[in-house]
């Protein structure tokens, strides 16, 4: 069996789910506080994260933050910066609170120094409320949909593809499409939503498709509104032999049929493995080789890291 698992995802932006710094207990943020990770990693705040002064998640660096059951506790009129790239989710009764004072607008979630979100959505386009609902922000704001992984694994000729999401708010369906080429896809799969959730859910769907070399999935989700967000998409390699090289044996031309879109470079070997053939596919599907120079015996035909053995009449 293969499996591959991809990145985080985080409404149609693939981020690399690199080291996880974890808060548990209880934390007061200060410059120090999960100062090791970088782009592409993520926050995990299990318990208690306390903001006694303004807190800034790495200006520089594109965090994902992830409130696990935790909470974001704002113990006077500060702000959670975040870089402009950067992500804030809640999962599984993440919490964002106004530990004293008023919930006023002063207490801000800002992404790259622009205040996006207020207590109580003065000065800003959202509330922490808002946040809450939609279960996470982006810069582009409440997201509908947090999907956490896209994944497949093979086993023989079936392909089990699946996703899992950390919260879905204003969602209708998710469409599985499949592609034998990577440009035409068609819808092989639908999924309704069973209602809002700010808990982990989790889908798969078992697929047979014909015999080729590879076959891509791309995962769509719509919301209510008529919104809807593409996910990137799997490509997945069932075999290492990527071509059909006919006749067997072959005369005066090879006929080629490749099994993906990618280039190659087609190379033929005689019986004492010296090179006598070279030729690009320069991303063509099918392409014809001329060997009447070649003379009668056992030739290999390689491709990638596959090997065609071949006889010249």
């Amino acid at each position: 069996m293969r499996k591959l698992l991809l990145s985080l995802c985080l409404i149609g932006v693939f981020i690399s789910y690199g080291a996880t710094c974890t808060i548990s207990g209880t934390v007061s943020a200060s410059s120090s506080t999960c100062s090791s990770i970088g782009t592409g990693d993520t926050m995990l705040i299990t318990g208690t994260l306390n903001l006694n002064s303004d807190y800034t998640v790495h200006a520089s660096n594109d965090i994902v933050v992830i409130v696990d059951g935790g909470s974001i506790v704002w113990n006077g009129n500060y702000g959670f910066d975040l870089g402009s790239g950067g992500s804030l989710f809640l999962v599984n009764s993440g919490a964002l609170v106004n530990g004293s004072g008023s919930c006023n607008a002063t207490k801000v979630i800002s992404f790259g120094g622009t205040d996006l979100a207020s207590c109580n959505g003065g000065g800003a386009s959202y509330s922490f409320a808002d946040i809450v609902t939609a279960g996470g922000i982006n810069s582009g704001g409440p997201v509908p949909v947090s999907l956490l992984n896209f994944t497949y694994s093979t086993e023989n000729s079936l392909i089990k593809i699946a996703w899992s999401t950390a919260s879905e708010i204003n969602h209708e369906r998710f469409e599985l499409l499949r592609s034998y080429n990577g440009h035409d896809f068609q819808v092989i799969h639908s999924e309704f939503s069973t209602g809002n959730s700010h808990s982990v859910k989790e889908y798969n769907y078992l697929d047979k498709p014909n015999g080729t070399a590879e076959v891509y999935y791309k995962l769509i989700q719509y919301d209510f509104d008529g919104k809807t967000n593409t996910f990137n998409i799997l490509k997945v390699k069932l075999s290492d032999e990527i071509a059909t090289v006919l006749p067997n044996p072959f005369n005066n031309f090879l006929n080629i049929e490749l099994l993906d879109t990618d280039d190659h470079t087609v190379s033929i070997y005689d019986a004492k493995g010296k090179l006598v053939l070279s030729k690009e596919t320069n991303s063509e599907e099918n392409i014809t080789i001329n060997t009447s120079e070649l003379t009668t015996g056992i030739y290999f035909v390689n491709l990638g890291s596959y090997y065609y053995k071949l006889v010249k009449e």
